[in-house]
């Protein structure tokens, strides 16, 4: 009863404000990867095999991800690229594979691109 009556009194003021984690910002940062195949932006990654150049232990954000940014597309990414791989003995592939990240805000004026793209990893990758 005497934190209602407080909470009354004092209204938006700690520890007693209801909504301060979100009155903070009216913006929110986010990242986006992004695949290259050929300068080409691409969707996904299906279809794309035998992956080289491109160490999936090694795959990280660039320096300056927002913290909040989720890692498991990443994992995804990784996971992805050790299943399909080059393996010895097969044919290196001939087009020209560019992974990166594009860095948004989004705020209430709707969502605008900070940085295109920011390189993270490059090599070689071909479609069946």
């Amino acid at each position: 009863m005497l934190y209602l009556v407080g909470s009354a009194l004092l209204g938006e003021a700690y520890p007693f404000s209801r909504y301060s984690m979100y009155a903070q910002h009216g913006y929110q940062d986010g990242a986006h990867l992004v695949i290259r195949l050929d300068g080409v932006e691409l969707q996904t990654m299906r279809g794309i095999v035998d992956i080289d150049g491109v160490d999936p232990e090694t795959l990280r954000y660039p320096q300056g991800t927002p913290a909040g940014v989720a890692g498991y597309p990443l994992d995804h990414l990784r996971h992805y690229i050790a299943q399909h791989g080059r393996r010895p003995g097969t044919a290196t592939g001939e087009a020209q594979l560019e992974i990166g990240a594009r860095f948004l805000r989004v705020g209430p004026s709707g969502i605008r691109v900070t940085q295109a793209f920011v390189p993270i990893a490059a090599g070689t990758a071909r479609r069946p």
